[in-house]
């Protein structure tokens, strides 16, 4: 299992800055983006996939229930679990926790600032030019703050 680990624990300082001081990210169920990572049989390392291997698509599964084992429903995949590390050519298993729901909301944002882009998701200099978010209109304020761990250095809100 793939731990990108950082628990959810929020604290709002005196100055109202907030605080994460961590957020649990795999997921053991079928439904959610996959973990775009494969674990090396022979060392036990994880690998990211090829960026032209992007997006990774969930296999089709018939019955996406609990294994019994333990293990994730994607686990049930087995012909899909079973791949090589596109780098070395080795055996590997692909990860068969998925992300949470908010890590495939948390960018759709940046499209809105160059929605013609068909090389990238979003230009750096657009993206430079229209943020960080200076006001936000919605329910899902979170999917704003999880945005720091998919832009990375970076604060979402003018603070």
């Amino acid at each position: 299992m793939y731990y990108g680990v950082i628990n959810v624990t929020q604290i709002c300082t005196s100055s109202g800055e907030l605080q994460v001081e961590g957020l649990a990210f795999a997921r053991q169920r079928y439904w959610g983006e996959p973990i775009p990572v494969v674990l090396l049989q022979d060392s036990g390392e994880t690998a990211p996939i090829l960026e032209t291997d992007l997006p990774l698509a969930l296999p089709e599964l018939d019955d996406f229930t609990p294994t019994g084992t333990g293990e994730p429903p994607l686990a049930k995949a087995v012909s899909w679990v079973k791949t090589t590390d596109p780098s070395s050519g080795k055996p590997a298993m692909r990860e068969t926790s998925t992300m949470p729901q908010w890590a495939g909301s948390c960018w759709y944002y940046l499209r809105y600032m160059d929605p013609k882009n068909s090389k990238e998701l979003v230009d750096k200099t657009k993206e430079k030019y229209w943020s960080p978010v200076d006001i936000y209109v919605g329910g899902a304020v979170l999917h704003l703050l999880y945005y720091q761990f998919t832009r990375v250095n970076t604060n979402p809100f003018h603070t």
